[in-house]
């Protein structure tokens, strides 16, 4: 297969300059999380093979989230074909769909907990389920059913 290349510069150009970090955004949903009182990492590597980095790492137990962009991510309730070079775009997100499976599958059978979440969803809700996840993996370990 040829080398699919983006049709348009201008806009590869954009998009590749777009922040991954540190965004306003990612500022204003780390403040609630900071809330629920647990140590964690923002943006942590991760192991080498993820090929991303977790967007929050929980620390003490074992708990990555990421929080999956609709367009990127194949969010189902958002995602539209975009129409300019369809092509690279089918293939690109292919990719990147089989790339995230792969991972959550691998962390998974490494006995973490992963989360995922769209980032259209309610701040607050996914701020309350990391709080749920937190607590269940916490009472489990109190558990022994780690």
């Amino acid at each position: 297969m040829d080398k699919l290349v983006a049709s348009n510069t201008g806009i590869a150009a954009r998009v590749s300059r777009q922040r991954r970090a540190k965004s306003e955004p990612g500022r204003r949903g780390s403040r609630p999380i900071f809330a629920i009182g647990m140590p964690f990492r923002k943006h942590y590597p991760g192991p080498a093979y993820l090929l991303r980095s977790i967007d929050i790492d929980f620390l003490l137990v074992g708990v990555p989230i990421f929080i999956d962009g609709c367009i990127w991510h194949g969010c189902s309730e958002n995602i539209s074909m975009l129409k300019a070079n369809d092509r690279w775009w089918a293939v690109k997100l292919e990719e990147k769909w089989r790339c995230d499976n792969y991972a959550t599958a691998d962390l998974y059978g490494g006995r973490w907990r992963v989360t995922r979440f769209r980032e259209h969803e309610v701040q607050d809700a996914v701020v309350a389920a990391i709080a749920q996840k937190l607590k269940k993996t916490n009472e489990e370990c109190a558990n022994g059913q780690d």
